[in-house]
């Protein structure tokens, strides 16, 4: 998959997220658990950009981040409403419910996602309240259109959460979404939760959306063969930082960056006769909230210098050269993995 680079549709500047730690009888704060720790990431129009990483990397904080579900302790949030990028990491009320029009977010469990006490058709209707769509029959219009969408019976609009599997709740809350008529959607963990097959259903209808709407994507996942077959390209975090982000017709041939390599080598192969050797990263995993002084991997990298240890690398070119690989790496030659 391929997209095409113009400007932005949304900005990403060194954002960080810090949670204070508190302690003592008068709970002061005695340190703070860098949950993102200088993220620098753009989305482009019409593309998918899936971000993996282990769990506690901060994928699903950058997602809050980027849906402005929570404000960033620093950097910048910029979107372009069509005139150009503008801050969205300080908004007023009104001016956050315009842009919750053009960002709608996907979550792991769409159970919780809708009223239990509620069907689901009035629950999709009371978003569109919400989004001073006045007209009762602009918005069944709009529901039933994003409901075609997803491949849901407009009937089914009737039921309540509990009266539908785990993959058609995540339709509907897809379809949810769409009726808003967004412009980027931020998917967390969407198909982790389902069967294989249903995962297979969803990503695909991912791609049908796409492909129809020219909508963009930000798909989080722990499953590298799901982001590579959704995403046109790849951002691998670690401990909070973004390490790699390259094509994903890149992986796992030009991964350059230790902990990339490390990631990919652990994927279940099914080729018993050429099978890839497993990497086995040494250490734990060290504390968001105390976090290495330089590079954030140099504690398990196996090819660690000096300088790593003390200088924190900055996302470059890549050494392949490719049009959007960048690695956050000291290595000037990237290790092969073998």
């Amino acid at each position: 998959m391929t997209s095409k680079k113009t400007t932005p549709l949304y900005q990403a500047k060194s954002i960080k997220k810090y949670f204070p730690v508190t302690g003592g009888i008068l709970r002061r704060t005695i340190g703070q658990v860098k949950a993102l720790d200088g993220v620098d990431l753009d989305i482009y129009r019409g593309e998918t950009i899936s971000v993996i990483g282990e769990s506690g990397c901060g994928k699903t904080t950058l997602g809050r981040m980027l849906a402005v579900l929570q404000k960033p302790t620093d950097g910048e949030l910029t979107f372009d409403f069509g005139d150009g990028l503008q801050d969205v990491a300080h908004l007023d009320r009104g001016e956050e419910l315009a842009f919750r029009k053009k960002v709608q977010m996907i979550f792991q469990d769409p159970y919780t996602s809708f009223n239990p006490r509620q069907r689901v058709g009035v629950a999709m209707d009371e978003v569109l309240q919400v989004h001073g769509v006045k007209d009762p029959e602009e918005r069944f219009s709009r529901i039933k259109e994003a409901c075609e969408m997803v491949n849901m019976r407009v009937e089914y609009l009737q039921r309540y959460p509990h009266e539908f599997s785990g993959g058609q709740r995540q339709r509907l809350a897809i379809a949810r979404c769409l009726a808003v008529k967004p412009e980027l959607i931020i998917a967390d963990e969407i198909v982790s939760a389902l069967d294989v097959s249903i995962q297979a259903q969803i990503v695909n209808l991912l791609r049908k959306i796409q492909k129809e709407t020219g909508l963009s994507f930000v798909f989080i996942t722990h499953d590298v063969a799901v982001a590579r077959y959704v995403g046109h390209r790849i951002a691998v975090m670690y401990l909070g930082s973004v390490v790699e982000i390259l094509p994903a017709e890149a992986l796992p041939e030009n991964a350059e960056h230790p902990y990339t390599i490390a990631l990919l080598s652990a994927v279940p192969d099914m080729n018993l006769q050429g099978k890839k050797k497993q990497i086995a990263l040494q250490g734990e995993v060290p504390s968001p909230i105390d976090a290495p002084s330089g590079c954030a991997f140099s504690t398990r990298c196996p090819y660690v210098m000096d300088i790593c240890k003390t200088t924190r690398p900055t996302l470059r070119i890549a050494a392949d050269g490719k049009a959007g690989h960048q690695v956050a790496c000291h290595l000037e030659t990237p290790p092969t993995g073998e």
